[in-house]
Order: C-alpha cells, then sequence, then structure tokens
C-alpha cells in the first residue's frame, strides 16, 4: 500500500521523532519497531508478530520526509497483506485449479497447489496486520494527516 502523508513538523523533526520512537520499549498498545533513519529523509520501519502458533511475519515499512512547497510530505509503502475474505477468494481459485489439475491426471501438481495456497496465508495475514499497526504508529508518531493542510491566501489590497 503506497501512502502519502502531511506533517506540520520539519523534516529533522520527522526524523528525530522517528529514531526516538525506535528507541522506545514496546508495550502491549504499541509495539517494539527496528529499522534505519537517513539523513537524507529516508527511513524504514519493521515489526514482527506472531500470525499462527509457531509463525512469525516482519512486516517492513519504507518511507522517505521531504518538503515541498512549505509543507512537510512522507510518502512510503508498507505491503497491505489480505483480509479473510480476500485469501478465501484466492484460495477458492487454487482449489478450483488443482482441481482442474487432478481430472487432468496431475495429482502432484495439485497437491503443490493447494500447498502454496496454504503457505501464502503467513505472509498475506501478517502483512494485513501489520501493515495497520506500522501506518497508524506513522501516522501518530509524525502528527500526520492524508489531506494536505489547505493553503492561507493573503488579500493583498
Amino acid at each position: 500500500m503506497r501512502f502519502v502523508l502531511y506533517s506540520d513538523k520539519t523534516v529533522n523533526q520527522c526524523m528525530s521523532a522517528i529514531h526516538n520512537r525506535m528507541q522506545a520499549k514496546g508495550t502491549s498498545s504499541r509495539p517494539e519497531l527496528d529499522g534505519y533513519v537517513d539523513k537524507s529523509g529516508r527511513f524504514s520501519l519493521s515489526m514482527s508478530s506472531k500470525v499462527m502458533r509457531h509463525f512469525h511475519r516482519r512486516t517492513r515499512l519504507r518511507g522517505h520526509v521531504k518538503r515541498e512547497d512549505g509543507v512537510t510530505v512522507i510518502r512510503g509503502f508498507v505491503p497491505g497483506g489480505l483480509s479473510r475474505e480476500g485469501q478465501a477468494v484466492i484460495f477458492g481459485a487454487l482449489v478450483l485449479v488443482a482441481g482442474i489439475l487432478l481430472t487432468q491426471g496431475s495429482a502432484i501438481f495439485a497437491l503443490a497447489v493447494i500447498l502454496a495456497g496454504a503457505g501464502l496465508t503467513i505472509p498475506l495475514t501478517g502483512d494485513y496486520h501489520n501493515s495497520a499497526i506500522l501506518f497508524a504508529d506513522i501516522k501518530r508518531t509524525l502528527g500526520a494527516k492524508e489531506t494536505p493542510p489547505k493553503k492561507t491566501t493573503k488579500n493583498r489590497r
């Protein structure tokens, strides 16, 4: 998921806020984050969470903070994953493909398709949950909004 956020802070203040957030200890409401901050305005945040019993998924948010027309703009990308409904559609399509392969006598390929679909569950579910947390955390940390601030025009007479 690509995103664009707008903040009232300067680029240096944003980088400092992200760095401070990475140094903070994890709590139940705010997970511990890893990553880096670059002087050029680039940053990366990542977090890991348990998806199923023994499986963990690490999701990484990458972004760039830049000043444009007097407003600090944060552009970034985080893998969005899929909700349960989206995963059900994909898994249903894979079951259909596996059924077609079975009718053609390719049982091994059909089994491989079903196992691949089951294997996709972990990254899709993990990214879906982690991306929402990372996106909300970067908005809160930077005091950013999804809409650009209104430009104030000065009437000169």
